[in-house]
């Protein structure tokens, strides 16, 4: 959500929508954005602030809410002000012809956050909302790591809790890179070292089973970050995210909803169907790239439902892209989620 910034009108974008439904909302600041000053745009400098966050909208009080700031994977003020190296402006110019997508520099100051909310329902229940944003300039085990951090803090919370929001499970890192970090990413990774020693006898297999694997890889992956990794062969790096989030145990004893129960499930059945929807390769997408090519189209939102005693069950998750395509222009570059609660 934005705050004062020119791309939405210098508007407060989550007071206008709660005012709107009569609704109460809470945000918290995640950037303190300066690339209008640093790109040099025409800006109104009496009601600009330049505020980019997290937001939690509810028809229900909120009696309490939080800011938990997330371990930083990207400094998005040195980095983004580095002049670009040679291979950096190759990629650049590879988005923009193939996929029509411009990458401008992103300077801004600030962190990763989540916001953490209580709710108190009309019943006098409690439940706990979580709206987050995880980092996509690093590597998947730097988003596992922010993970890590949020689920530490969240342990100990009783009765049911909801996380959703934009979890960056791309696979990949969109940092700016080079060829000292292409190298280097490739030393540090144990899958690309076991294929190049397992085809060394012969010429240039390493290379074209490099190649091979990556595409191979991306398609396995298409629209499914949580699809099984096979090392060496289709290693899928995002995979541990989804693994310890299953595996996680609140101190309650509950854990997150996995399932994919056929009558609580939009779309097809499967693996995280009850709270999102999954459609025949994967799961529907919620976002894509200007001119998608085929496979550039993620699953980047998501809902972790945590149920409490039998109840608070998450069924009917939907990506509402339909709705989201249905102005002249996007409500927003990511296509909305929803999921019902059985209270």
């Amino acid at each position: 959500m934005d705050i004062g910034l020119p791309r939405t009108g210098y508007a407060n974008i989550a007071k206008e929508i709660s005012r709107s439904l009569g609704y109460n909302y809470a945000f918290a600041t995640e950037f303190i954005e300066l690339g209008p000053i640093v790109h040099k745009q025409k800006i109104h400098k009496s009601v600009y602030l330049g505020l980019h966050g997290n937001a939690i909208l509810s028809k229900f009080p909120i009696v309490s809410a939080e800011v938990l700031s997330l371990p930083e994977c990207y400094d998005w003020f040195g980095e983004e002000l580095k002049s670009r190296s040679p291979l950096e402006h190759v990629r650049v110019a590879s988005a923009k012809t193939v996929f029509e997508q411009r990458i401008l520099t992103e300077v801004r100051r600030g962190t990763r956050n989540a916001l953490i909310a209580k709710i108190k329902l009309p019943n006098n229940e409690f439940v706990t909302i979580v709206s987050t944003h995880l980092e996509d300039r690093c590597f998947p085990s730097g988003r596992l790591k922010q993970m890590k951090v949020l689920l530490a803090k969240l342990r100990n919370i009783t009765g049911p809790l909801v996380i959703g929001g934009d979890f960056n499970t791309s696979t990949t890192d969109t940092a700016p890179t080079s060829f000292r970090k292409e190298i280097i990413k490739r030393l540090k990774d144990p899958n690309f070292i076991a294929r190049q020693a397992a085809f060394a006898a012969i010429p240039g297999l390493p290379i074209a089973s490099g190649v091979g694997t990556i595409i191979v890889s991306k398609l396995l992956q298409y629209k499914d970050p949580t699809y099984p990794s096979i090392p060496v062969i289709f290693p899928n790096n995002e995979r541990p995210l989804f693994l310890y989030m299953e595996d996680f145990r609140f101190a309650d004893g509950e854990m997150f909803d996995f399932g994919g129960d056929p009558n609580r499930s939009f779309g097809k059945a499967g693996y995280l169907s009850n709270s999102n929807e999954r459609v025949s390769k994967g799961f529907e997408q919620t976002f894509e790239f200007t001119e998608p090519r085929f496979i550039a189209y993620f699953k980047l939102d998501w809902f972790f439902v945590k149920p409490y005693q039998g109840r608070f069950k998450p069924y009917n998750g939907q990506t509402l892209k339909v709705l989201n395509e249905s102005y002249p222009e996007k409500i927003s570059d990511h296509n909305p989620i929803t999921v019902d609660i059985s209270l």
